[in-house]
């Protein structure tokens, strides 16, 4: 007699469940259903998005497509507040990321126009959009990733840059100098938009860069750089610390 009882008190409570939700009351269990629902299709759908890129697509732009589909997931699920396209997005970043630096290689036979520099221009013009979406739309612990996607929009654009110096020189002594040069550059190139946009948290990274470079100068070149790389990795980070000295005490001055 107990499994009837039980039967029967479970129809009870059925029936006085569907009484109450035609007399306007909700039921507890069906409130947040469509939502769990709703963000385990997103989820899904996603994701298989991101299988299937590898299928089909080839070579690089496999790793042009992960990022297109990170920058589109991570734009969406902001949009529509979805927390599961954000994770998915991330996930499709990561792996274009990863992909990129340790797994795509580029026959180059042209300096800047060419697959590599497309690919990495790629990725940082996504890193960028979803740093601004980040900036301008994430709230609470969520916006600790913003300093994360800075760093590596910087680190992807040296390594590029890098990567173009090392088959654009075939010479040790003009590869070394042209390093050098790079960093300085893009170190100054930092510091100003720090200035520009107001960011101590960019200005740190110029100065971290610009520091890097001093050591490379200082410890690396004077010992395997010719007299005359030398003598112009000298001057020209001379003259990078004093505009770079001049700049930073004329901002940092009340007049």
């Amino acid at each position: 007699m107990r499994p009837f009882t039980s039967l029967r008190s479970t129809n009870s409570s059925l029936t006085w469940e569907i009484a109450s939700r035609r007399q306007g009351q909700p039921w507890c269990w069906d409130a947040t259903a469509p939502r769990v629902t709703s963000s385990l299709h997103w989820a899904i759908g996603a994701g298989l998005l991101v299988i299937a890129t590898p299928i089909g697509l080839e070579g690089h732009w496999i790793t042009i497509g992960w990022f297109f589909e990170a920058g589109a997931l991570f734009w969406v699920g902001y949009k529509t507040s979805t927390r599961s396209l954000k994770y998915v997005g991330a996930a499709a970043l990561a792996l274009g990321v990863a992909r990129l630096i340790a797994f795509d290689n580029f026959n180059v036979s042209r300096i800047v126009f060419n697959d590599r520099m497309l690919t990495f221009a790629v990725a940082i013009a996504v890193l960028a959009t979803i740093a601004r979406v980040v900036a301008r739309s994430a709230v609470g612990q969520e916006k600790r990733a913003l300093p994360f996607l800075i760093v590596s929009i910087n680190l992807l654009a040296l390594h590029a840059l890098n990567q173009e110096i090392g088959n654009a020189y075939q010479q040790q002594a003009a590869r070394d100098f042209a390093y050098s040069a790079t960093w300085m550059v893009y170190g100054a190139g930092l510091m100003m938009a720090g200035f520009w946009w107001k960011s101590q948290f960019l200005r740190w990274q110029a100065l971290i860069l610009i520091a890097i470079t001093v050591g490379k100068v200082f410890i690396y070149d004077t010992a395997s750089l010719d007299i005359g790389y030398r003598i112009l990795s000298f001057i020209a980070l001379g003259l990078l610390l004093l505009a770079t000295s001049y700049w930073y005490e004329k901002k940092r001055s009340p007049g």
